[in-house]
């Protein structure tokens, strides 16, 4: 209870950190704080409630070992006085007794260390008993690749319902940018998720090069198509490893996604180290650099959600232009901005899943 409370105080305070701007912006401070508050309350109890068990634990084994030496001192020396031993002897005995005493108090740190470290086990056994969302799959995997192997270029296909929202079958091929528009922002994040393979799909929703998407292995459909977050996040690593962190750069990449701008208010360039993630930054220059590392991607396949939603109009307009600069790829934006949609070769809506009423037989059919 003390390892679970902590962590959940400890991940609270870093997503208030990593939202505070977010939070300012709502007026929600004093609600973030006042959870904060309960959750650090709720660690503090833990700790303490551990912290009197392990005491309690050591005093009594402390207790016990002291008890012991002295009942081997006191018989002991009520035998020597009786004659039974001699003296030398009554000195051995309460020599070893003190020299087994050590050993014995040490025996209650011994089960503190080993409850701490069972805590910790038991965490992680649950942790890893989490059932897999994607479970291997063998023996598709090369089908799928053989086009982009022999330098053909992918093509995926989608159809199918994400969350709440269905959206209507199309296919995006190479040199193609497609706009998907999903009003519903959780199943939006659905959508992207399930063709990053960050979730299951459904049979046949996604095909990539005549393969069905469900029956690849993860890593196979994450080296087709690359789906980036529209909250991806930056690493604490310099701006050059950030955007290409395997490869050269590209500079059409960097073009594209006003990553140029970014780097001419940055002291050091390319080798700027992005302190906590880039929270020196602002928001739209760390989302143009994450533009910049999914443009960096060697899928075939780039699935990009709201990728300009914190840049300036006039912003938005360059990189949406300099988005169909990409002939080798198949680009999918998710994204209601008029913008990006008015550069899309074609604009697919989803719709919101209707619920059946319920009814006779004849009145379904009839509605």
């Amino acid at each position: 209870t003390e390892q679970e409370t902590a962590a959940r105080a400890g991940g609270l305070a870093t997503d208030l950190v990593t939202g505070l701007r977010v939070l300012k912006g709502l007026g929600a401070e004093e609600a973030a704080a006042d959870r904060y508050r309960r959750a650090s309350r709720d660690s503090l109890a833990a700790a303490l409630r551990a912290v009197r068990s392990r005491a309690a634990y050591q005093a009594v084994s402390t207790v016990l070992s002291v008890v012991f030496l002295a009942a081997v001192a006191f018989f002991a020396g009520r035998m020597a006085l009786a004659g039974q031993i001699t003296v030398g002897e009554l000195v051995a005995v309460v020599g070893l007794a003190q020299f087994v005493q050590e050993p014995m108090s040490r025996t209650g740190f011994l089960g503190v260390e080993l409850a701490q470290k069972r805590a910790s086990a038991r965490r992680l056994l649950l942790l890893l008993g989490e059932p897999t969302v994607h479970s291997p799959v063998d023996g598709v995997a090369s089908a799928a690749h053989a086009g982009t192997r022999d330098g053909g270029a992918a093509t995926v296909t989608i159809a199918g319902v994400f969350g709440g929202s269905v959206v209507p079958r199309f296919t995006a091929r190479a040199g193609q940018v497609v706009g998907v528009v999903v009003p519903d922002g959780g199943d939006a994040a659905r959508l992207v998720d399930v063709l990053g393979c960050r979730a299951p799909a459904a049979p046949g929703a996604v095909v990539v090069n005549g393969t069905d998407l469900a029956a690849l292995d993860p890593s196979a459909g994450r080296a087709l198509v690359f789906a980036a977050r529209h909250d991806a996040s930056l690493f604490s690593t310099s701006v050059r490893e950030n955007l290409a962190a395997d490869g050269p750069l590209d500079d059409r990449a960097i073009d594209a996604s006003g990553t140029g701008e970014v780097l001419g208010h940055l002291a050091e360039g390319l080798d700027t180290p992005l302190v906590g993630r880039g929270q020196h930054l602002s928001g739209g220059q760390r989302q143009r650099l994450v533009l910049g590392r999914a443009l960096h991607r060697p899928e075939p396949v780039l699935v990009l959600h709201d990728p300009t939603t914190a840049v300036d109009t006039v912003t938005e307009a360059r990189i949406a232009a300099a988005l169909r600069g990409f002939p080798e790829r198949a680009l999918v934006l998710v994204t209601s901005s008029p913008t990006l949609l008015a550069v899309c070769d074609e604009v697919v809506t989803a719709v919101a899943v209707v619920a059946t009423p319920a009814g006779t037989d004849r009145e379904l059919v009839a509605s």
